[in-house]
């Protein structure tokens, strides 16, 4: 991976999308949908946003109740910066031994890469959602905690 001054320089650099189009469709259930994105001050810098819908989506119901997983990810080349995983019945362990239940985002680091995650809902990296089953309004939360451009939009389809 990188030393933690270069993880923490790319997550906070300013990324554009790498191309004309700026306008995506959400992937599907079983889909992925990844956009190429690159530093325009520094063209040569480029990363792979991913949205990955799980074949288990959400249906339109009175009440939501899923079995929903969806991951966002930033990449470096092959390299995971941010990835949030949205999966309420998601169980990650961390290199330390400590289970994580449920929606969690990963933020890499020079010794662990993406190993590690905290929850979702008790992280102060992105800001207090209102809801973690609304993808679009925590896509846009990632987004701005990516610096990704706001011209980037993702059409979401009933039920995402």
């Amino acid at each position: 991976m990188h030393i933690q001054s270069d993880i923490d320089y790319l997550i906070s650099v300013f990324k554009i999308v790498d191309g004309a189009r700026s306008t995506y469709k959400a992937p599907r259930p079983g889909e992925k949908l990844e956009v190429k994105l690159m530093a325009p001050d520094s063209p040569s810098l480029k990363f792979t946003l991913s949205i990955a819908e799980g074949s288990r989506s959400s249906v339109i119901t009175l009440k939501i109740n899923t079995d929903r997983k969806t991951t966002l990810q930033t990449r470096h080349f092959a390299n995971p910066l941010i990835r949030i995983d949205l999966d309420a019945k998601a169980i990650h362990t961390n290199p330390d031994g400590q289970l994580i239940k449920g929606e969690h985002i990963h933020i890499a680091t020079s010794e662990y890469g993406d190993k590690f995650a905290w929850p979702l809902k008790d992280q102060d990296i992105i800001p207090q959602l209102a809801s973690l089953d609304n993808v679009p309004e925590i896509f846009e939360a990632f987004r701005e905690y990516c610096h990704i451009e706001d011209t980037l939009r993702v059409d979401w389809s009933l039920g995402v």
